[in-house]
Protein backbone atom coordinates (compact mmCIF):
# COMPACT_ATOMS: atom_id res chain seq x y z
CA UNK A 1 0.00 0.00 0.00
CA UNK A 2 2.81 2.42 0.85
CA UNK A 3 4.61 1.56 -2.37
CA UNK A 4 1.46 2.28 -4.37
CA UNK A 5 0.90 5.64 -2.67
CA UNK A 6 4.55 6.61 -3.10
CA UNK A 7 4.43 5.62 -6.77
CA UNK A 8 1.26 7.69 -7.33
CA UNK A 9 2.88 10.65 -5.57
CA UNK A 10 5.92 10.55 -7.87
CA UNK A 11 3.81 9.97 -10.97
CA UNK A 12 1.86 13.15 -10.21
CA UNK A 13 5.15 15.02 -10.44
CA UNK A 14 5.77 13.48 -13.85
CA UNK A 15 2.27 14.25 -15.14
CA UNK A 16 2.51 17.88 -14.05
CA UNK A 17 5.66 18.28 -16.17
CA UNK A 18 4.27 16.19 -19.03
CA UNK A 19 1.12 18.28 -19.48
CA UNK A 20 3.08 21.53 -19.71
CA UNK A 21 5.62 19.90 -22.01
CA UNK A 22 3.11 18.63 -24.55
CA UNK A 23 1.13 21.87 -24.57
CA UNK A 24 4.29 23.66 -25.71
CA UNK A 25 5.50 20.95 -28.12
CA UNK A 26 2.17 20.28 -29.81
CA UNK A 27 1.53 24.02 -30.07
CA UNK A 28 4.89 24.41 -31.80
CA UNK A 29 4.10 21.55 -34.20
CA UNK A 30 0.74 23.08 -35.12
CA UNK A 31 2.41 26.44 -35.76
CA UNK A 32 5.10 24.79 -37.88
CA UNK A 33 2.47 22.93 -39.91
CA UNK A 34 0.58 26.14 -40.59
CA UNK A 35 3.78 27.87 -41.71
CA UNK A 36 4.61 25.04 -44.09
CA UNK A 37 1.08 24.90 -45.56
CA UNK A 38 0.23 28.60 -45.75
CA UNK A 39 3.54 30.28 -46.57
CA UNK A 40 5.54 27.34 -47.95
CA UNK A 41 8.13 27.73 -45.24
CA UNK A 42 11.32 25.64 -45.52
CA UNK A 43 11.73 25.53 -41.76
CA UNK A 44 12.36 22.19 -40.10
CA UNK A 45 11.08 20.83 -36.82
CA UNK A 46 13.01 18.56 -34.48
CA UNK A 47 11.25 15.48 -33.19
CA UNK A 48 9.88 15.07 -29.70
CA UNK A 49 12.47 12.47 -28.77
CA UNK A 50 15.30 14.85 -27.85
CA UNK A 51 12.91 17.14 -25.96
CA UNK A 52 11.52 14.10 -24.15
CA UNK A 53 15.02 13.12 -23.03
CA UNK A 54 15.41 16.56 -21.51
CA UNK A 55 11.99 16.17 -19.86
CA UNK A 56 13.01 12.79 -18.40
CA UNK A 57 16.19 14.39 -17.03
CA UNK A 58 14.15 17.11 -15.32
CA UNK A 59 11.65 14.58 -13.96
CA UNK A 60 14.53 12.48 -12.62
CA UNK A 61 15.90 15.48 -10.75
CA UNK A 62 12.46 16.47 -9.46
CA UNK A 63 11.75 12.98 -8.11
CA UNK A 64 14.39 13.25 -5.43
CA UNK A 65 14.87 16.28 -3.19
CA UNK A 66 11.42 17.40 -2.00
CA UNK A 67 9.74 13.98 -2.44
CA UNK A 68 12.56 12.31 -0.49
CA UNK A 69 12.31 14.71 2.43
CA UNK A 70 8.51 14.65 2.47
CA UNK A 71 8.00 10.91 2.06
CA UNK A 72 10.77 9.65 4.32
CA UNK A 73 9.74 12.24 6.88
CA UNK A 74 6.28 10.65 6.85
CA UNK A 75 7.42 7.09 7.48
CA UNK A 76 8.18 5.85 3.96
CA UNK A 77 11.28 3.65 3.95
CA UNK A 78 14.16 4.37 1.58
CA UNK A 79 13.68 0.97 -0.04
CA UNK A 80 10.05 1.80 -0.82
CA UNK A 81 11.03 5.25 -2.06
CA UNK A 82 13.71 3.86 -4.38
CA UNK A 83 11.42 1.12 -5.69
CA UNK A 84 8.69 3.66 -6.44
CA UNK A 85 11.27 5.85 -8.19
CA UNK A 86 12.33 2.98 -10.46
CA UNK A 87 8.67 2.24 -11.30
CA UNK A 88 8.07 5.92 -11.99
CA UNK A 89 11.03 6.13 -14.35
CA UNK A 90 9.91 3.04 -16.29
CA UNK A 91 6.29 4.21 -16.44
CA UNK A 92 7.22 7.74 -17.51
CA UNK A 93 9.57 6.42 -20.22
CA UNK A 94 6.85 4.07 -21.48
CA UNK A 95 4.21 6.81 -21.64
CA UNK A 96 6.50 9.23 -23.46
CA UNK A 97 7.64 6.49 -25.81
CA UNK A 98 4.09 5.65 -26.89
CA UNK A 99 3.09 9.29 -27.38
CA UNK A 100 6.30 10.26 -29.18
CA UNK A 101 6.25 7.21 -31.47
CA UNK A 102 2.62 7.76 -32.50
CA UNK A 103 3.23 11.47 -32.99
CA UNK A 104 6.35 10.86 -35.09
CA UNK A 105 4.69 8.24 -37.32
CA UNK A 106 1.70 10.52 -37.94
CA UNK A 107 3.85 13.52 -38.85
CA UNK A 108 6.19 11.43 -41.01
CA UNK A 109 3.12 10.20 -42.91
CA UNK A 110 2.03 13.75 -43.78
CA UNK A 111 3.39 14.63 -47.24
CA UNK A 112 3.89 18.29 -46.40
CA UNK A 113 5.68 17.58 -43.11
CA UNK A 114 7.65 14.35 -43.56
CA UNK A 115 10.87 15.94 -44.87
CA UNK A 116 10.80 18.81 -42.37
CA UNK A 117 10.37 16.58 -39.30
CA UNK A 118 13.78 15.50 -38.00
CA UNK A 119 14.30 13.02 -35.16
CA UNK A 120 17.44 11.89 -33.33
CA UNK A 121 17.30 8.29 -34.57
CA UNK A 122 17.22 9.14 -38.28
CA UNK A 123 19.86 11.84 -37.84
CA UNK A 124 22.23 9.59 -35.87
CA UNK A 125 22.02 6.50 -38.07
CA UNK A 126 21.09 7.97 -41.45
CA UNK A 127 18.09 5.71 -41.96
CA UNK A 128 14.39 6.22 -42.61
CA UNK A 129 11.74 5.38 -40.05
CA UNK A 130 10.09 2.49 -41.90
CA UNK A 131 9.65 -1.25 -41.32
CA UNK A 132 11.98 -2.82 -38.76
CA UNK A 133 13.55 0.57 -38.15
CA UNK A 134 10.46 1.56 -36.18
CA UNK A 135 11.30 -1.12 -33.59
CA UNK A 136 14.91 0.07 -33.54
CA UNK A 137 13.64 3.62 -33.04
CA UNK A 138 11.56 2.47 -30.07
CA UNK A 139 14.50 0.62 -28.47
CA UNK A 140 16.82 3.57 -29.05
CA UNK A 141 14.44 6.10 -27.50
CA UNK A 142 13.49 3.87 -24.56
CA UNK A 143 17.11 3.44 -23.52
CA UNK A 144 17.70 7.17 -23.98
CA UNK A 145 14.70 8.14 -21.86
CA UNK A 146 15.66 5.80 -19.03
CA UNK A 147 19.30 6.86 -19.17
CA UNK A 148 18.53 10.57 -18.86
CA UNK A 149 16.06 9.89 -16.03
CA UNK A 150 18.72 8.02 -14.05
CA UNK A 151 21.32 10.71 -14.69
CA UNK A 152 18.94 13.43 -13.53
CA UNK A 153 18.12 11.45 -10.39
CA UNK A 154 21.82 10.86 -9.69
CA UNK A 155 22.68 14.55 -10.03
CA UNK A 156 19.83 15.51 -7.67
CA UNK A 157 20.90 12.94 -5.08
CA UNK A 158 24.55 14.00 -5.40
CA UNK A 159 23.61 17.65 -5.06
CA UNK A 160 21.77 16.78 -1.83
CA UNK A 161 25.03 15.51 -0.30
CA UNK A 162 27.37 18.27 -1.50
CA UNK A 163 28.44 21.19 0.65
CA UNK A 164 28.12 24.73 -0.65
CA UNK A 165 31.84 24.91 -1.50
CA UNK A 166 31.71 21.66 -3.45
CA UNK A 167 28.62 22.85 -5.34
CA UNK A 168 30.42 26.05 -6.35
CA UNK A 169 33.43 24.02 -7.51
CA UNK A 170 31.33 21.54 -9.48
CA UNK A 171 28.88 23.97 -11.08
CA UNK A 172 31.55 26.58 -11.70
CA UNK A 173 34.28 24.20 -12.84
CA UNK A 174 32.05 21.86 -14.86
CA UNK A 175 31.19 24.33 -17.66
CA UNK A 176 34.84 25.45 -17.80
CA UNK A 177 35.98 21.84 -18.12
CA UNK A 178 33.53 21.13 -20.94
CA UNK A 179 34.00 24.41 -22.79
CA UNK A 180 37.77 24.83 -22.54
CA UNK A 181 39.71 21.94 -21.00
CA UNK A 182 38.23 19.04 -23.00
CA UNK A 183 38.64 20.77 -26.40
CA UNK A 184 42.26 21.58 -25.50
CA UNK A 185 42.97 17.96 -24.56
CA UNK A 186 41.27 16.74 -27.73
CA UNK A 187 43.35 19.00 -29.95
CA UNK A 188 46.52 18.08 -28.06
CA UNK A 189 46.15 14.31 -27.85
CA UNK A 190 43.52 13.60 -30.50
CA UNK A 191 40.27 11.71 -30.13
CA UNK A 192 39.85 8.02 -29.41
CA UNK A 193 39.29 5.85 -32.43
CA UNK A 194 36.28 3.99 -31.00
CA UNK A 195 32.89 5.66 -30.84
CA UNK A 196 30.29 3.45 -29.08
CA UNK A 197 27.44 5.61 -30.42
CA UNK A 198 28.16 4.85 -34.07
CA UNK A 199 25.85 1.82 -34.05
CA UNK A 200 22.42 1.21 -32.53
CA UNK A 201 23.67 -1.71 -30.45
CA UNK A 202 26.64 0.29 -29.22
CA UNK A 203 24.41 3.22 -28.29
CA UNK A 204 21.94 1.08 -26.33
CA UNK A 205 24.70 -0.90 -24.60
CA UNK A 206 26.52 2.30 -23.62
CA UNK A 207 23.33 3.81 -22.22
CA UNK A 208 22.60 0.62 -20.25
CA UNK A 209 26.10 0.77 -18.75
CA UNK A 210 25.60 4.45 -17.88
CA UNK A 211 22.26 3.58 -16.25
CA UNK A 212 23.84 0.80 -14.21
CA UNK A 213 26.75 2.94 -13.01
CA UNK A 214 24.78 6.07 -12.17
CA UNK A 215 21.83 4.07 -10.88
CA UNK A 216 24.05 2.22 -8.42
CA UNK A 217 25.71 5.47 -7.37
CA UNK A 218 22.31 7.11 -6.83
CA UNK A 219 21.13 4.12 -4.79
CA UNK A 220 24.17 4.42 -2.53
CA UNK A 221 23.68 8.16 -2.13
CA UNK A 222 19.97 7.86 -1.29
CA UNK A 223 20.62 5.01 1.12
CA UNK A 224 22.89 7.28 3.14
CA UNK A 225 21.18 10.62 2.56
CA UNK A 226 20.03 12.68 5.51
CA UNK A 227 16.70 14.48 5.58
CA UNK A 228 18.39 17.86 5.88
CA UNK A 229 20.04 19.02 2.67
CA UNK A 230 23.34 20.89 2.67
Amino acid sequence: MRLKKTYHFLMRIFFSFMVEFYIVVIGAEILMSLLIILVDSKSSSSGMDFSSMILMFVVGMSCFKNPFRFLTGNGISRKTFLTATVLTGISAAGILLVIDTVNTLILKALPFFSREYVNVFETAFGTELIGINILKYIAFNLSGYLCTFVMGYFIASLNHRMTTKVKVAVYGGGPVLIAFVLPMLTSRFGTIGFNPFQTLGGSILTELIIMAVFGFAAWRLVSRASLSAN
